[in-house]
């Protein structure tokens, strides 16, 4: 996990290549205990401004190990952006739902929590879909993104 960990770091920009399944998920699981360390440390220091920073920080690498896994399943990393296209709808449609909401009930009822419901459903779909990537098996050999990384 170390390792992966570190390799995590150090591709920070690269988004060339691959990133085997296992590499992918150590990577996963040593982001997701720093970050619940950063989250305990945020709230001792009783501010968001630590979790805020933090997101800024890995946003970039794990942008970039998503592009390496995607490519170690023989998938182009510009898929990746299909997962931010229904969850930006999801927040703007949250946003106006809410903003509906503090001006009046009735301007609530103006459909805001259908669009609300429906990008949180394609949301689900493309998460699940991308999940479903990620624990395929990598492409044996070499295949159109280069050498497969070493376990």
């Amino acid at each position: 996990m170390i390792n992966a960990y570190k390799a995590y770091w150090k591709r920070y920009f690269d988004f060339k290549g691959r990133t085997s399944r296992s590499n992918f998920w150590w990577a996963i699981l040593g982001q997701f205990i720093v970050s619940i360390v950063v989250g305990f440390l945020a709230r001792m220091l009783d501010t968001n401004a630590v979790n805020s920073l933090w997101s800024l920080i890995t946003f970039i690498p794990g942008l970039s190990l998503n592009v390496r896994r995607l490519h170690d399943v023989d998938h182009s990393g510009w898929l990746v952006l299909l997962a931010y296209i229904p969850i930006i709808l999801l927040m703007v449609s949250l946003t106006l739902t809410t903003a509906s909401l503090l001006m009046s009930a009735e301007a609530a009822s103006g459909g805001f929590g259908l669009a609300t419901i429906v990008f949180g459903i394609l949301a689900l779909i493309v998460v699940i879909y991308f999940i479903i990537l990620f624990v395929k098996q990598g492409v044996q050999g070499t295949n159109r993104y280069g050498m497969p990384d070493n376990d």
